[in-house]
């Protein structure tokens, strides 16, 4: 459509392209940083440092205390969804401003 109304590269780039593909890389990045998330979390299993969400998830676990480990991971579970749910609504904040 730019072509057949002879809009020029950059500008076909800015207002057609980038606007189109931002709703999706929003998308994924919020997707990238929950899993992030629960992949430090994963992380302190492992390395287990004082004070830690993950290392209160693996003492719960060993020692056999089921509702704390399923508290602990609904905490994870919760933080990573409001972590999501920030990010995208920053930037749906952000893009409406920047490409209306």
């Amino acid at each position: 459509m730019a072509h057949i109304f002879k809009i020029g590269p950059v500008k076909t780039l800015f207002q057609v392209k980038i606007p189109f593909l931002m709703p999706s890389f929003i998308s994924a990045c919020a997707n990238a940083l929950g899993f992030a998330w629960k992949s430090g979390i994963a992380a302190e299993v492992i390395c287990r440092p004082v004070g830690s969400l993950g290392r209160l998830l693996q003492d719960a676990k060993l020692y056999l205390e089921t509702p704390t480990v399923f508290a602990l991971t609904a905490v994870v579970v919760l933080l990573s969804l409001a972590l999501e749910i920030i990010i995208k609504r920053l930037a749906g904040r952000f893009l409406n401003d920047k490409f209306k």
